[in-house]
């Protein structure tokens, strides 16, 4: 080490230093031998140096160690400073003011029983200290040292180290009474304390409900057993009937299952067939006279008539076809297909005088209906029929009125 020290000795020139003697609590530095010690006063009196002994480990002079660093380092700096040349303009600005006395009373700085109990208590365990590294065994026991305070690195080292100890902030609370630092916060769902509604028997009345739930469960089922196994009112004619009547209703649900499992469409209701009540009803409902409709005769159809024309058995013309000239028959035919076509043109009148909209509605009621409905469907259409991203267009390439004319002197930028 002393080596060491004399080949990097060139880097501290012209700067204060302090040799810390490490370890202490190991080695004294008491104990060395007087060959070591010379050593090292030699060493220390040629750099211009302090010798300080300190313990890391057992935190000796540790404080000691810093203060006198510091204060070496603050003289070096007052001192380079009142060197400079600009300590004079410094000085010229500078006033020391010193307080005059007004009376001959002494008045000393006032110091608190505690921090002076404190500071004897320090130096005493320095002395013990001082004594312990010189070789007293028993310096330390002699003197009643304070409970040393644990800081929160004291209380790391105890309780695991780092990454494991987590720091207790609930004992810096500052609370009327000390004892609720550590009571538990509370937890606030929809406005209401989670602890108010806590029981701490929840477990146990939760085990006595579910005893409770087997218990009627069994029972339930020593009753029903009891119910099935009873002997019935019934006589056997009685029974038969019973028993028909469910395989009646077990074949219905069967044939309902066949049917529901057939691969086929349903049937809409509009196109099922109608009893002649439901048929006369609905007439009457449109507005329609169903007096009048014979659904039995709609149904069959109409029964199809002889046609009628010159020579006709069915013509009832004169009594005797055989007796009638053929220029009077033909004279008839005329006459009667003239009387027809003029009966189509007043039917064809007839039918164009009623608009297409209402043709085939009673009532005003159902043309308002019929127009709801109708505009109820076209809505799908004016919704999704209008032009979309995925239609063609075709735009301006070159609109005229960003292409023509002159450029002014003024604004572009539309341009």
């Amino acid at each position: 080490q002393v080596a060491l020290f004399e080949n990097i000795r060139p880097l501290f020139a012209n700067k204060p230093l302090v040799i810390v003697a490490n370890k202490i609590d190991v080695a004294p530095f008491e104990s060395l031998s007087a060959e070591h010690r010379k050593l090292l006063e030699d060493m220390a009196r040629e750099a211009n140096a302090e010798i300080m002994p300190m313990s890391a480990a057992a935190e000796l002079n540790i404080a000691e160690v810093k203060e006198r660093a510091c204060t070496l380092l603050l003289n070096r700096r007052v001192e380079m400073k009142t060197k400079s040349k600009k300590l004079g303009s410094v000085l010229n600005r500078i006033t020391v003011a010193v307080p005059k006395a007004r009376d001959d009373k002494d008045r000393p700085a006032f110091v608190p029983d505690g921090v002076a109990e404190a500071r004897a208590a320090r130096a005493a365990r320095k002395a013990a200290e001082e004594a312990f590294a010189n070789g007293d065994d028993s310096a330390m026991m002699d003197v009643d040292l304070p409970p040393k305070r644990k800081t929160e690195k004291d209380l790391m080292w105890e309780n695991g180290g780092p990454g494991i100890y987590s720091v207790d902030y609930r004992k810096y609370y500052d609370l009327k009474v000390d004892e609720e630092k550590w009571d538990t916060i509370p937890e606030i769902m929809d406005g209401k304390n989670v602890s108010d509604f806590y029981d701490p028997e929840i477990m146990q009345k939760l085990d006595e409900l579910e005893k409770e739930e087997e218990e009627r469960a069994a029972r339930e089922l020593a009753e029903l057993e009891a119910y099935e196994n009873a002997e019935s009112d019934l006589d056997e004619e009685e029974k038969h009937f019973v028993t028909k009547i469910r395989e009646a209703k077990a074949l219905r649900k069967m044939e309902h299952r066949l049917e529901r499992g057939k691969n086929r469409s349903n049937i809409f209701q509009k196109h099922q067939l109608k009893t002649r009540e439901e048929f006369v009803g609905g007439m009457e409902k449109i507005g329609y006279d169903a007096s009048t409709v014979d659904p039995e005769i709609s149904r069959r159809g109409r029964k199809r008539e002889r046609s009628v024309g010159p020579g006709s058995r069915g013509s009832s013309a004169a009594p005797s076809g055989r007796a009638k000239s053929v220029e009077a028959a033909r004279a008839e035919q005329e006459k009667r297909e003239k009387r027809d076509s003029s009966r189509a043109r007043s039917l064809s009148r007839a039918a164009r005088s009623q608009s297409r909209d209402t043709r085939g509605l009673s009532t005003p009621g159902h043309v308002l209906d019929a127009n709801k409905r109708m505009k109820r469907s076209q809505k799908k259409l004016q919704v999704y029929g209008r032009a979309g991203e995925a239609d063609r267009k075709h735009l301006t390439k070159m609109p005229r009125h960003l292409f023509a004319g002159k450029r002014g002197g003024g604004s572009t930028d539309r341009r």
